[in-house]
């Protein structure tokens, strides 16, 4: 990321949980829960952005308020086809 005058911005995560991911090539986070039942809630992500001149705050909340589905039995591989 580069500002208005061609400096680079970094981004500095200071609070993160460990379920997400900052990729500083695109600056994106990955949010990917790894058991979810255990991740429910509202959880922060806090950090600044420099580009060595200023800096600026930033934080923003995670709710993650849905388990992944369970099935009773494994699902097995079917086919399904339409009649014309």
């Amino acid at each position: 990321m580069i500002e208005d005058e061609n400096n680079p911005i970094t981004v500095i995560n200071t609070k993160m949980p460990n379920f997400v991911t900052f990729r500083s090539e695109d600056n994106s986070y990955l949010i990917a829960p790894v058991n979810p039942a255990n991740s429910l809630g509202i959880f922060n992500v806090k950090g600044y952005m420099t580009d060595t001149k200023l800096m600026t705050d930033f934080d923003f909340q995670i709710e993650v308020y849905n388990n992944p589905p369970k099935f009773k039995q494994n699902p097995r591989n079917l086919k399904a086809s339409i009649l014309a």
